[in-house]
């Protein structure tokens, strides 16, 4: 970037043309975000104007801002260092653009969306270099969320908790994010944030108050009184990458259902032992007077081995949704996904041979299922979760065939109106018209070797066939999708 040029001779912007300018430059930014050819020329014009010596000075926050906004994230760091270096009356505002900036040009180092919450995810580095990013990574969002401003919120600032791990969650750390929450106690992000982190470390209590505090902090009923916590209506329980976070986004669009604090609690799987206060803090509270309903999506319940008795105790009213995806297009998105953060650094041949041979012949029973499960998590990550006609059977025995709903991921893609339609009735909804229908986290990337598609085809087969024919005995020609999920599923 082009650096402005000095003029030491020009006047510091008066605290009256700071507070008329601040609003000012938001509202820029805001504007030009999603406008790239309009912040081109605005940088242009503004690098421009820096070499005239009056103006100079003035153009380094604007450039930096604008930069943030668009991406330019080096661009942003050097004008914004400059700010400090040579404006010191504007170091309040630019302290707080540069920590952001600082932030979000680490996420792009380390592949990850400036917008995490988007899901737009890349390759991490692999092994001790990626640990010691994410240290530094989360080291840098306490650093950006604690320089906030108090008027404009964490609204600027990612909260990537996805990447919270129980060994990133030091004393320190959590120490100084409680100070940040503490801060905005009214805005529900920090609080979910710390929530999590608190949960990775066993303090189940604290995470609970938390999760309670982020309910309080919206316009949803506190579940913290003494009325009891409302119970999840439905779980979205996968499969993963069939879906799923389409189908939770659609749903909570809906006006009557109440969104909860995580989409994945994962409360059946991860966090057994949190309790059953923990897993309610995270739902609103109930309101005699409502209707709405609320619930979740973890689909590491779909192959947890215990999640379906868990749930089948625990909430014996809780209906379950199940997506289904044609099991190899639902290997290649999962490879996808892993490679592209940064824990799957195999081939998709070698990853896939390496699980052939491991698993042997597609399960089809308990006994075979509950052998592969116990093979370490690289020898079946890929393959194993598409094979869902012995997973299909667990939750059977476990969840009455009238409280499931099986939908299959290309009939969510094709026909989401007709879709939603059918998900509203099975939940006692009314139907609602949505205004669009966006994908959610969509994958691109290449076509499947058609030698390794043909070979995966050839893998699921048997388990293809006894899946279309457990759905012909159980499930009435028509009911529940499906005529979708039989020609579909081969």
């Amino acid at each position: 970037m082009s650096s402005p040029a000095e003029s030491p001779s020009a006047e510091s912007p008066s605290s009256e043309s700071r507070s008329r300018i601040k609003p000012l430059l938001r509202i820029a930014a805001h504007f030009i975000e999603d406008r790239p050819a309009i912040a081109r020329t605005l940088l242009s014009v503004m690098r421009t104007a820096s070499r005239i010596p009056l103006l100079g000075p003035w153009m380094y926050h604007p450039i930096g801002v604008v930069s943030l906004s668009v991406g330019r994230l080096d661009d942003a760091v050097e004008a914004l260092e400059s700010t400090l270096e040579r404006r010191r009356a504007w170091n309040n505002v630019a302290d707080q653009h540069l920590a952001r900036a600082r932030l979000q040009a680490a996420m792009t180092r380390l592949g990850l969306s400036g917008k995490p919450d988007a899901g737009s995810r890349r390759r991490f580095e692999k092994d001790s270099e990626r640990d010691r990013r994410r240290d530094q990574l989360l080291d840098l969002v306490i650093e950006a969320a604690s320089r906030a401003p108090r008027d404009a919120g964490l609204a600027g600032v990612p909260l990537p908790w996805y990447l919270l791990t129980p060994d990133l969650c030091t004393d320190a750390r959590v120490d100084s994010f409680r100070e940040i929450a503490d801060r905005y106690r009214e805005d529900p992000r920090p609080q979910a944030f710390l929530s999590r982190m608190l949960s990775y470390r066993g303090d189940y209590a604290e995470a609970t108050q938390l999760a309670r505090r982020t309910i309080a902090a919206t316009s949803l009923p506190d579940n913290a009184g003494d009325e009891p916590t409302r119970d999840p209506a439905f779980i979205i329980v996968g499969q993963a990458k069939a879906g799923t976070t389409s189908l939770f986004t659609y749903l909570c669009r809906h006006p009557s259902v109440l969104a909860p604090v995580f989409k994945e609690p994962n409360y059946f799987s991860e966090f057994p032992d949190a309790g059953r206060a923990w897993y309610a803090s995270h739902f609103p509270g109930r309101d005699a007077t409502s209707t709405d309903i609320t619930g979740e999506a973890s689909t590491t319940y779909f192959d947890c081995p215990a999640a379906p008795g868990r749930i089948a105790t625990e909430l014996p009213g809780t209906r379950i949704i199940i997506l289904l995806r044609n099991p190899v297009e639902r290997a290649y998105s999962s490879f996808q996904m892993f490679s592209r953060l940064g824990i799957e650094n195999r081939s998709f041949a070698s990853a896939i041979e390496s699980e052939l041979h491991a698993i042997g012949d597609c399960p089809l029973n308990e006994e075979h299922l509950a052998c592969a499960e116990g093979l370490p998590l690289d020898r079946r990550r890929h393959l194993l979760p598409g094979a869902a006609f012995p997973y299909l059977l667990r939750w059977l025995e476990a969840i009455p065939v009238e409280r499931m709903l099986l939908i299959h991921f290309a009939d969510l893609a094709g026909n989401t109106e007709s879709v939603m339609r059918r998900v509203e009735t099975f939940l006692g909804l009314p139907h609602y018209r949505h205004d669009r229908f966006e994908p959610v986290n969509r994958g691109r990337y290449d076509a499947m070797d058609p030698q390794i598609e043909r070979r995966l085809r050839n893998w699921y087969g048997e388990n293809n066939e006894a899946l279309g024919k457990l759905l012909a005995e159980l499930i009435p020609k028509g009911a529940f999708g499906y005529d979708v999920i039989h020609h579909r599923i081969h």
